[in-house]
């Protein structure tokens, strides 16, 4: 039942961030720490839409991976829990970097 509960309460956040994204759509670009430190000239440069999207999709995809863990967890095993954490973990290694340049190489215009 932890296992549940541990995933449970990040399934609306995620939820709410991935909604957040895809109705500001290219504003919530400024929403994103590495990105919103760049100097405005050169955010400029960069395809504000499709980063607000891809980051929409990763939002997503923690969330249906955080439900999937803790419906499993209920029904099955808790070890359900363990393995969303584990692809959600994944999933924060693949959609963020640490140097802002560098992560936003591939959106450059």
């Amino acid at each position: 039942m932890f296992g549940f509960w541990m995933c449970i309460a990040l399934v609306p956040v995620f939820a709410g961030l991935a909604l957040l994204f895809a109705c500001m759509k290219e504003r919530a670009a400024g929403l994103l720490a590495g990105f919103n430190e760049l100097p405005a000239q050169e955010q400029l440069a960069y395809d504000r839409t499709r980063i607000a999207r891809d980051n929409r999709d990763c939002y997503l995809l923690s969330a249906a991976a955080m439900l999937a863990g803790a419906i499993g967890s209920l029904l099955l095993s808790g070890l359900f829990a363990v393995a969303a954490y584990a692809i959600w973990l994944f999933l924060q290694f693949r959609c963020f970097h640490w140097d802002a340049r560098r992560a936003y190489a591939k959106y450059k215009l």
